[in-house]
């Protein structure tokens, strides 16, 4: 009789799930360098082109920090709809573009609203819930710097993406410290906007699209409702 006490047990469920979550991350970590592209490019552009915008390099510094916190806050969610994917159990191409949308679509976010704020000099967050007063159509101005970036941008991610295989330094379990820190992260709060004054320098340092999700949920969850305190004492 075959002796099998000391054998581990096998149990496929577990290493799809943990593939799945290496191969995330592996991924997710070309994703953030080139959300970090954009974030320097963004800030290394108004450096540049304005001489009231100091010490660009101190916000860089700046950016990369709370860029790579929103980015961590974003893995358990990024995470989820990988996950959905990977266990569809679809394979091959499509496997491989749907993993490519959802990246792309994470990163095109970010385009959109550095477009917005490059049109109207103001945060969306600011003006999303005004009456009146967003217009969208300036995500979306075409211009040869622009459509130029995109294009940079998306092709990067699909070389990236099919490259993200070769790397060797990531396993199962850093995979997983990653996805737990990051969750850490977004249950406990830990904000990806720094708390100051809304000036130019604070709106070309923030990441854009931390910026809007911070201040939607602040709006919907956070703010106390206005209560009258002299309505019970009104006389009919």
């Amino acid at each position: 009789m075959e002796n099998t006490f000391f054998e581990a047990p096998e149990y496929p469920v577990l290493d799809r799930f943990k593939k799945c979550a290496k191969l995330f991350v592996k991924q997710a970590f070309l994703v953030l360098a080139l959300l970090l592209l954009i974030r320097i490019s963004e800030i290394g552009f108004y450096g540049y082109t304005l001489p009231t915008v100091r010490n660009s390099m101190l916000l860089i510094g700046e950016g990369i920090c709370y860029t790579l916190i929103y980015f961590l806050k974003s893995l358990p969610i990024l995470f989820v709809f990988y996950a959905i994917v990977f266990f569809s159990n679809i394979g091959g191409l499509a496997l491989k573009i749907c993993n490519y949308a959802l990246f792309a679509i994470y990163l095109l976010i970010e385009l959109l609203l550095a477009r917005y704020f490059y049109q109207s000099e103001a945060l969306l967050a600011e003006k999303i819930f005004v009456k009146g007063g967003v217009d969208f159509s300036k995500c979306f101005v075409l211009g040869f710097y622009w459509l130029g970036s995109v294009a940079i941008v998306l092709i990067l991610l699909w070389l990236m993406l099919n490259a993200a295989k070769n790397i060797r330094f990531i396993d199962s379990a850093f995979s997983f410290f990653m996805i737990i820190a990051g969750l850490v992260l977004l249950l406990f709060g830990v904000p990806a906007v720094p708390d100051r004054e809304e000036n130019f320098r604070f709106k070309i340092m923030v990441p854009k699209s931390a910026y809007l999700i911070e201040k939607s949920f602040t709006l919907y969850f956070e703010e106390e409702p206005k209560v009258d305190l002299y309505k019970e004492n009104y006389i009919d």
